[in-house]
């Protein structure tokens, strides 16, 4: 997230530790159109470089392409850290505030098996810091927000 929220018992909010675990695996990361023409003025990209070494098609999105190791295109893995981190796809800035790990314990306590920055957390606290920011509860579908459904 851009702002960290407050963490467990008023200590530092959560942190990421540039582990790379949640730039792996495929789906999750889409663009509309109008994503992709903003991310094509990021410098070093265009449209062209878009399409052929980033993103496919996804119907009416954008799907950000993963390598056969399984990590995003976009992710350094010498350097542990995004190419685009400045203009990251929402889902990868709200990480790890997403709808599930925020209504469910069990899906928390999965995002914290593989999330480093979450180790000091409990569900209640998660929770309480993200009430904490004043944000808007993040979309069930991410996927079916882009589409405006």
């Amino acid at each position: 997230m851009s702002d960290n929220p407050p963490g467990p018992a008023g200590g530092a909010g959560f942190v990421c530790q540039r582990c790379g675990r949640c730039c792996r695996g495929r789906g999750g990361v889409w663009l509309t159109d109008g994503q992709r023409e903003s991310l094509a003025r990021v410098p070093g990209l265009g449209p062209g470089d878009l399409t052929g070494a980033y993103l496919e098609r996804d119907g009416r999105l954008w799907a950000v392409k993963v390598g056969p190791d399984g990590a995003c295109a976009f992710f350094e893995p010498g350097l542990r850290a995004c190419r685009i981190h400045g203009h990251k796809p929402l889902s990868c800035r709200t990480w790890p505030f997403y709808w599930a790990p925020l209504g469910s314990p069990g899906a928390f306590f999965e995002a914290k098996d593989v999330c480093p920055g979450l180790s000091a957390w409990d569900y209640p606290d998660f929770v309480a810091a993200f009430a904490a920011t004043g944000a808007k509860a993040p979309p069930r579908s991410l996927k079916k927000a882009l589409l405006g459904g």
